[in-house]
Parts: C-alpha cells; structure tokens; sequence
C-alpha cells in the first residue's frame, strides 16, 4: 500500500525528526490491535485491571477473536489493524502524533477516546492542533470545544467524572451498531463529554453521528472546573452549541480504506465507569457495554452476524404496544366479561410483572386499542390495601400523583399499537394496582375496569437504562 503524505503529516514529520516508514503488509490471519500505553500522554492502559484501566474493553477485541499488543507512542507504532487511545490525560506531542498518523496512513483503523480539557486536571486534545485537523479532513470528524452541560449541574458537580454523568441516546440511522440500543431504547452514559461533528460527505470521507443529547449544551468559559471563582455556568447563544449534540461517530476513508471513531469522553471505555460491575459481576452500563463492543466488532470488520450477542440476565423488551415479546412466565389475567360497547376499549387480559427496578404492565383489548384512550392506574405502593400512587396515560404523556411527586412521569415509557404497553420505575409506585380504561370524549360507554387488583410477578432480569427525553 503507497503511503499518500499529507502536507499536515510531512510538518508534523519533518518537526518529529523522523522519515515516513514504508507501508507494511500484514500476513498475519489474527487481527491486531494495538492500545496506546503511553506514560507521557497518559494514556489509559489496557494492561491496567484498576478503574482508570480499559482491561475490559481490551478483552473485548480478544473475544472477538483479535491479538491485543500495548506500545507508547515514543517510537514508530508496531503493525496492526486497528489502533486504540483511550483518555490521553496530556495533549499528545507533534512527533506522538506523526507516529499514530504514519500508522494510519498504512490502513490501520483508529478508535480515540478524548476528554474534554480541564475536568479533573486533563490537558485535553485542542480542536486546533494537527491531529483534530487530520481527523476531520480524512474521515469527516471534527472535534469541537465545550463541557457539556445539562439542567441541574453546578460548578461543584461537574469537577470529577464520577458526579458528571449524563446519559445519551443513539440515533435512528439504521446502523449495525446502534441496532439493539435503538430497538430496547437503550441509554449509554457519558462522565464528562465535549461535543463533535460528522460531516456526511467529504472529498474521501464519509461521517456518521452515532450518540446524541439534546437537553444538555457545550459550555466553553475555560475556568469552569477551578475551585476558586469559577466561570459561571450560562448558556452563551453567541458562543456555546445547543441542540442536538453528537458525543460519539465513526468515519470512513474511501481513499485508503480505513475507518475511525471518535468518542469524546474517556470513562465510556474505562473498567470503573463505562465497564464498571456490580458485586455479581454485572455490568452497572449495559448500554456502554453493548455500544463499546459492536463498535469493536466493526472497526474489526466483521460482519454484522458476527457482533457480539447481547448479554444475559437483563429485561429485553420493546415497549413498542406488542406483547409478542413478552416472558412466557407472566400469567395473563383475563377480564369477565364484555364490560364496554365497543370491543376497542373493553380490557381483555391485563399481564404484569417487575424486578427490582420497574413494573410492566400489558393491557389487552379485544379489539384493537385507540391509542386517544387514556388509562388510570391505582397503585398500593405500601402494601397496605389502599391505592397511594395514582398514574395517568393520555396521549404520549404519563402523569403520576403520589403524595408531593405530581407532574409528567419522564422516566415511564409507553406505547400503544396491538396492546397498551407500560413501563413505570417502582420508585414512584407500587406491584399491585387497579386499572381504568376510558373511551375518547364523544364516545358512550362507561370506563372499563380491571375486576380485581392486579399483582404484578416478580422476574429477575434486569432493566435496561432508558433513553433520556426533552421533557426530562
């Protein structure tokens, strides 16, 4: 493969005191994948088992099938097919950053994790230095500045990524990676995040966003993280980014075939925040989980049966209005009887169970439900026989009133299509409850209620984080 040497490389060379190497072809049948363990950057090793390591995420690309090597970026990069940096704590050198693009320039894929600048003492990778401009000029990705911010954070919180957590939602493009966390609304959770941009179509490239906020904005005063005075924080229409805001893309080189991803927050990757478990060994983010490997898989370029299977123990349903997917142990409980004119709104069958975290409720109707209805649940939170948590669902709204928690529930999801199909966080409610059906105004009929109070089995799986919303 013919090294094609960009201007922006041959500077960065030249200052380096290093010549190009000559393009390697690989003969090896296992991948290679190369971790940045550089002291001087202060990489995120994938040799270090601690929390601030990416053991985990290194033992992915072995499970994929791939060879994991370690090298710091102090001398020509050994050969491989994929190259992954991971939080460098210090913006990397003129001659680090010559090293990894030459490597580059040979066909290596490339996964960076960079922080944002000045969150917990990093140095930050500049969005003006070479290596920004090579990744956005090559591959449509270009690295913006800011913190972003969402409602709620202060000044104090913000300062370590352990208090800076923010999840983010994947967006509906259809690509392979994203397709479970689409499908099961699955949120992946950011400690500290700046923004960045994918252009779609470049003159070599093209870019795809693949995580997204859109309650959050990109503060850029530079003093927002010292203890002393800090900048306040305030949205700036004339400086600071709002919208959607993408924190994570991949891009492609059609010249020299390769591919990149950018992820703008090192703890996605790290054992103790995005790989973090649980004292079972669960993962505590499964959608950083699920995200991080499909995203390994491809930039080893395997194809889309290969990705790895999801992981077991967790409640893998679409709250989409069909029952098709749910558990076969949750007894469904029939309704006596034609209680309402019009089969549309007559309940049918009621079925619910919960875990430790949430309640499901799927609410059949003999024929198919008018999604204008709007259902009212009675919930014994206590267990002691009367109802203290009262839920509302109308239109694509999920009210709740439970002694001083009244307003729109952000957290519940629901949809209607062959059945109503309800997800509530136990926190607010209880495993018992009773239900109300009600027509549309203008249609006559009395509500349609459950016969008896409805008990809600337990199932030990495991919720999946939800998604955030506008509304949250």
């Amino acid at each position: 493969m013919k090294i094609l040497r960009s201007p922006i490389l041959i500077l960065i060379a030249v200052l380096a005191g290093f010549s190009l190497p000559e393009a390697r072809v690989s003969v090896a049948q296992q991948p290679v994948v190369l971790f940045i363990d550089d002291p001087t950057a202060q990489t995120a090793a994938a040799s270090n088992e601690a929390d601030d390591g990416v053991s985990r995420f290194a033992a992915v690309f072995t499970e994929l099938g791939a060879e994991v090597i370690n090298a710091p970026l102090s001398a020509p990069l050994p050969e491989a097919d994929v190259i992954v940096l991971v939080r460098p704590r210090r913006a990397l050198s003129p001659e680090a950053s010559a090293r990894l693009w030459a490597a580059v320039e040979q066909g290596a894929h490339l996964l960076i994790a960079f922080d944002p600048a000045g969150q917990s003492g990093i140095a930050g990778e500049p969005s003006n230095r070479a290596l920004a401009t090579l990744l956005s000029r090559d591959y449509g990705l270009t690295l913006l500045d800011g913190f972003l911010i969402a409602p709620g954070m202060n000044a104090a919180r913000i300062r370590q990524p352990a208090t800076s957590a923010l999840d983010v939602a994947p967006l509906d493009n259809r690509h392979p990676i994203l397709a479970p966390l689409r499908d099961y609304d699955i949120a992946v959770t950011t400690w500290g995040a700046r923004p960045i941009w994918a252009d779609a179509l470049g003159i070599d490239s093209r870019a795809l966003p693949l995580l997204f906020i859109e309650i959050a904005y990109a503060e850029t005063a530079r003093n927002i993280f010292q203890e002393n005075d800090p900048d306040p924080l305030e949205l700036n229409l004339d400086q600071d980014r709002v919208g959607r805001l993408f924190v994570a893309a991949i891009g492609e080189n059609a010249r020299r075939g390769g591919r990149a991803a950018i992820l703008t927050d090192g703890e996605m990757l790290l054992n103790g925040f995005g790989f973090a478990r649980d004292t079972v060994g669960f993962p505590t983010q499964i959608g950083n989980v699920v995200f991080a490997s499909r995203l390994a898989a491809w930039l080893l370029d395997l194809p889309v049966d290969g990705y790895p299977a999801l992981p077991d123990g967790y409640a893998y349903l679409r709250i989409d209005g069909d029952g098709s997917d749910w558990y076969a142990e949750v007894p469904i409980i029939r309704d006596r009887g034609a209680d309402f004119p019009n089969a549309r709104y007559n309940i049918r069958a009621i079925s619910a169970f919960h875990n430790t975290q949430s309640i499901y409720v799927l609410i059949e109707t003999t024929a198919r439900p008018d999604s204008a209805s709007t259902l009212i649940f009675q919930f014994d939170s206590n267990n002691d026989g009367a109802a203290d948590a009262f839920v509302t669902v109308s239109g694509e709204r999920v009210f709740l009133q439970s002694g001083s928690n009244v307003g729109v529930l952000a957290e519940a999801r629901y949809a209607v299509d062959l059945a109503f199909e309800l997800r509530l966080p136990l926190s607010f409610v209880g495993t018992t409850f009773t239900v109300c059906l009600t027509a549309p105004e203008g249609i006559t009929g009395e509500p349609d209620c459950s016969d008896e109070p409805i008990r809600a089995v337990s199932i030990a799986l495991r919720d999946l984080p939800i998604v955030p919303r506008l509304s949250q």
